[in-house]
């Protein structure tokens, strides 16, 4: 281990382990508080990526040094060149994970505890668009939940191992990555149909969290994207829709959001910007975070006003790509909003 992790960090316990490495909860004895260590190893990523992987998810993280109420925050970034093994320091996470909250908090979903989680995972969507980054990886998992309050957990984004850093708003990527069940469907298809994606995966993402806390259901079957195709997606969001319609204590401005987020068009589909000022969360967002720099920069530039016909907004977002229109119906029916 680090020499200077030795001397300053005393593991405590051990939290878990992803796909880059295992994290433990430390006493940093400079500071006198628990923080957590992220130890990340070339045996896990293997020894021509790792120096790459380690180093950009430290500089990622960096990013949002100013931005604790949404993104982990990040403390120190370490080398071992002898064992060629990185220490992330950040933020602990005192309750675990959103998943970690939702398989222990059985019994029927409730639109209001929802709408909570919702409301914070519009304003991370917020600074990761203002900071130029794409997570590629929102789900439950890699949400950290830093402290329960009446209202429910309060969550922050974790694990920047795929995140992109992108320069300008319209670059487009191409590689598949993410987890299934929850990627974005143009993400699933970007190697078998050539079909680039851009930022809105995380707005899909996230949808896909929110969707499953108020249903209690996956959206989309982890091994769904297998040989799967556009239209396929099209038709299982659909369907799940309007199942939504019909389960009681659903309200029609949680749907809209949901029809509105999970398009599987981009083209269409919310932008981080759009979900902030939807009238299921507006409120809230303010509420929760009054000051919070995601909703000063979006609020004030962009005004949403909701029709129940899913084209709602200030500005329109244009016809769908040629590639959509061949492999997708648009969503219908959608409602009323009020």
């Amino acid at each position: 281990m680090n020499h200077t992790i030795m001397q300053r960090y005393s593991l405590r316990r051990y939290l878990g382990a992803g796909a880059s490495g295992s994290t433990w909860e430390a006493e940093d004895a400079n500071k006198k508080k628990r923080v957590a260590i992220k130890m990340m190893s070339p045996r896990l990523r293997g020894p021509d990526l790792w120096p790459i992987a380690t180093s950009h998810e430290a500089s990622v993280l960096e990013r949002f040094k100013d931005e604790g109420e949404q993104i982990i925050a990040f403390y120190a970034f370490y080398e071992e060149a002898k064992d060629r093994t990185a220490y992330i320091v950040q933020e602990l996470a005192e309750h675990g994970t959103l998943a970690d909250y939702m398989s222990s908090s059985p019994g029927a979903p409730d639109e209001e505890a929802t709408r909570f989680i919702a409301a914070q995972l519009c304003l991370i969507l917020g600074v990761l668009k203002r900071k130029n980054v794409v997570h590629m990886d929102l789900k439950a998992g890699n949400l950290a939940v830093v402290s329960k309050v009446s209202a429910g957990p309060v969550i922050k984004a974790i694990d920047f191992g795929l995140a992109k850093i992108i320069g300008d708003p319209s670059e487009t990527f191409m590689d598949p990555v993410g987890t299934p069940g929850h990627m974005a469907p143009e993400v699933s298809m970007s190697e078998i149909m050539s079909m680039p994606y851009g930022p809105k995966v995380d707005v899909f993402s996230a949808a896909t969290v929110i969707y499953e806390r108020l249903t209690g259901n996956r959206l989309i079957p982890e091994r769904f994207s297998e040989g799967g195709l556009m239209y396929s997606y099209t038709s299982l969001i659909e369907e799940k829709l309007r199942a939504l319609r019909d389960q009681k204590g659903v309200s029609p401005a949680a749907i809209d959001f949901l029809v509105h987020t999970l398009d599987p068009d981009p083209v269409s589909r919310f932008s981080a910007e759009e979900t902030l000022e939807h009238p299921w969360v507006r409120d809230l967002v303010l509420t929760i975070y009054p000051k919070a720099k995601a909703v000063q920069d979006t609020v004030k530039q962009f005004k949403f006003t909701c029709t129940g016909t899913g084209t709602g907004r200030s500005q329109t977002t244009g016809s769908q790509s040629e590639s959509y229109k061949r492999s997708t119906t648009h969503l219908e029916s959608r409602p009323e909003c009020a």
